[in-house]
């Protein structure tokens, strides 16, 4: 083998390398969030709201909304039979580093003596990793889509 093309097959060896350290170890983070969410979701769909909760940074910052805040107002929306169903959509995690970014969509079942049958919410989730743990700290739902 000629030493050009010894040179181009280390390369190519060095770049499938890094894209494979890219694509198979790189995802780590997206996997740690998309669990954490999931955990969540589970437990709003159980209607519980502490199941929740326990996701949320204490440092959590929406704009209007402190941590008190989206506790309480958690509590109040969280809980068995306040719907019929939960479904989570289109979830897309971003994640570096300590930071993450999340979007989805979240269909909820309402119950049958609602005028409509569902509203889908398109949330925009943001988490840091506090301690070893993804944390949510801010949450943006834009205005229901019907």
């Amino acid at each position: 083998m000629n030493f050009n093309l010894k040179v181009i097959l280390g390369v190519a060896l060095l770049i499938a390398a890094a894209l494979g350290a890219i694509l198979f170890l790189g995802g780590g983070e997206a996997k740690e969030v998309e669990a954490v969410l999931r955990e969540a979701f589970e437990a709003a769909r159980r209607g519980d709201s502490e199941g929740v909760i326990r996701h949320i940074s204490p440092r959590y910052d929406t704009p209007g909304t402190n941590y008190e805040e989206a506790c309480m107002h958690l509590r109040g929306m969280v809980g068995p039979g306040k719907y019929q169903d939960l479904e989570l959509n289109d979830l897309d995690i971003s994640a570096m580093g300590e930071s993450a970014r999340a979007t989805c969509t979240l269909k909820i079942v309402q119950p049958k003596n609602l005028p409509l049958p569902f509203i889908n919410r398109k949330l925009l989730i943001d988490l840091r990793k506090e301690q070893e743990r993804w944390m949510v700290i801010a949450v943006e739902a834009p205005a229901p889509e019907r």
